[in-house]
């Protein structure tokens, strides 16, 4: 999703109740302030064209706050505090990116900074504790996104219909001229 290690700063950090389907399962929300978004950060979420100039890259000047709708897979995150740290700090494995991001132009200059919200299963408590107490730092995020295992799936009853059928024979090639 973005480059390894990607300066965030964490804004914000806080539990939810989300319905999955007729259950209601509890979540940890985490909200990400990227700045300065940049327009490679805006491609990789393919909303580049609504923010930047084709033209000249810019920032587009008529574009001071928006909310735009992203499409992200699961993820896997790792934070870390610092970027040469061999070990992560915190991993979560299947994340969901939440389907917007909140961009606004910064006051200081031409560009933009955007809060970027997954939501996740509660990690450990250590982990959940440690997120707790580092709100409003700094960290070195990578996003990888999460790849199921087909081999590890069971079959669907379609599937298992599919392996009865037998192939047919293809017709003969045509050899009239």
């Amino acid at each position: 999703m973005f480059d390894v290690n990607t300066p965030m700063r964490l804004v914000g950090c806080a539990g939810k109740q989300v319905k999955d389907g007729g259950d209601k399962r509890r979540v940890l929300v985490l909200s990400f302030q990227l700045q300065p978004f940049t327009a490679e950060m805006a491609a990789s979420l393919n909303i580049k064209s609504r923010l930047f100039s084709a033209r000249t890259g810019e920032a587009l000047p008529e574009v001071l706050s928006t909310k735009l709708a992203i499409d992200a897979p699961m993820q896997t995150v790792s934070i870390r505090t610092a970027p040469d740290t061999p070990r992560a700090s915190v991993t979560i494995p299947e994340v969901e990116v939440a389907p917007a991001i909140t961009v606004r132009k910064d006051r200081e200059g031409p560009v933009y900074s955007a809060t970027l919200v997954i939501l996740a299963d509660y990690p450990s408590g250590n982990d959940l504790l440690f997120l707790m107490q580092r709100v409003t730092e700094q960290f070195f995020v990578t996003f990888e996104a999460v790849q199921g295992n087909m081999l590890r799936q069971p079959p669907t009853e379609t599937e298992d219909e599919d392996d009865d059928i037998e192939p047919q024979a293809r017709p003969a090639p045509s050899t009239s001229h």
